[in-house]
């Protein structure tokens, strides 16, 4: 595991999480995070030279706790510039509070993230070749 290059990819989740805190609306977070994905599946894939899935997986973990943790604790100014995640989770089985929410649905959403930007990373590694140090 490269965890180093894990770590330095995951502040790409903490710059999107103040991002979709203050100025990048949702339509325009799909498109940014898909670029994300896909430039980090070409960074791992080139910087490593195994468990490219496990390096994606846990990327996307670790950049989704950097958006939990600044989601929940700017939670206001959040859902007042994501007003669509109040209808949204107001669909979701009520666990507590759409702050408690937050601590619970979005580290799943990473988990789930991770499984994708993994399999990028993997098909990545059969497109790009590795890079020595």
């Amino acid at each position: 595991m490269n965890w180093n290059l894990i770590f330095s990819l995951s502040l790409l989740g903490l710059l999107m999480a103040i991002g979709t805190t203050f100025l990048i609306p949702f339509i325009a977070a799909i498109f940014i995070w898909l670029l994300i994905f896909l430039v980090c599946a070409i960074i791992i894939a080139k910087k490593t030279d195994e468990l490219y899935f496990l390096n994606g997986l846990f990327t996307a973990i670790a950049m989704s706790l950097w958006i939990t943790l600044l989601h929940f604790l700017l939670f206001t100014k959040f859902i007042f510039a994501n007003a669509w995640v109040t209808e949204t989770t107001a669909k979701l089985p009520q666990i507590g509070s759409p702050r408690v929410m937050i601590l619970i649905y979005q580290p799943l959403i990473g988990i789930a993230s991770g499984i994708v930007l993994g399999l990028l990373t993997l098909a990545a590694s059969k497109l790009f070749k590795h890079e020595e140090a």
